[in-house]
């Protein structure tokens, strides 16, 4: 702010000239913001978006410096995850002296989201004897957690034999993905391994006989049975 100086020189019937007489008129001039904080950018949750982490500007008047008022306000405007920004807060800040004169700026936050989901109890891998139940409900299923929203979890599954090496029939490989709302994701596998160590049965087992020789001694005379597996089926006899 400016001063306006006037001075007037009247003078005395004698023909001296006194001192002049000077009057300040202050002008009409808006205060200045100094130090004003520049745009930032906060990753989600957003905690620090303060004005004590983001910055404060302060006032300057040349009358009156003393006289300043400072007022922020906000405004949240969502970004629905476009660019992974969450959200930008428009911070804007106004300068008043004590005349009323006042300047005002606007700063930008930006809340964004670039960090990956986690998961929250995922499931150890299993071992299940055949024909055991492989489902999600018996073998487990992880949720999803998020700094700043939901994490959504699926999976999908994919199978290799195991041809019974080691007892092993297949091996189930569960495949999970958690997605937070931004599209940040993370993915971690389950195996389940189906295995057969149960001893196949007899089913119809035929009971002992006798056979007058020469009578017929083969199996379709004197019965045969059928073989009955929790994973397969077989018989044979020598």
């Amino acid at each position: 702010m400016f001063n306006r100086w006037v001075r007037t020189k009247p003078f005395h019937s004698e023909g001296r000239r006194p001192a002049a007489w000077y009057t300040a008129t202050p002008s009409p001039t808006a205060p200045n913001l100094c130090g004003f904080p520049g745009n930032t950018s906060v990753e989600c949750p957003g905690r620090h978006t303060s004005t004590t982490a983001n910055g404060a500007p302060t006032g300057a008047d040349n009358l009156q410096q003393w006289q300043q008022s400072l007022i922020p306000t906000a405004r949240d405007q969502p970004a629905l995850c476009v660019g992974h920004v969450v959200k930008v807060i428009t911070r804007h800040w106004t300068v008043t002296d004590a005349c009323g004169n006042s300047a005002s700026q606007d700063q930008t936050i930006t809340v964004t989201d670039n960090t990956v989901p986690t998961f929250v109890g995922f499931p150890g891998n299993t071992s299940v004897e055949c024909p055991g139940d492989t489902s999600t409900t018996a073998n487990g299923a992880p949720t999803g957690a998020d700094t700043c929203s939901s994490g959504t979890v699926t999976h999908s599954d994919s199978e290799t034999t195991g041809a019974c090496v080691g007892h092993v029939v297949k091996v189930i490989t569960r495949h999970w993905t958690v997605t937070d709302a931004c599209g940040n994701s993370a993915s971690q596998d389950q195996t389940i391994t189906v295995t057969d160590n149960t001893a196949q049965t007899f089913a119809n087992f035929p009971a002992n006989t006798s056979v007058e020789c020469p009578g017929d001694t083969s199996t379709t005379a004197n019965g045969a049975p059928t073989g009955a597996d929790t994973c397969r089926k077989r018989h044979s006899h020598s």
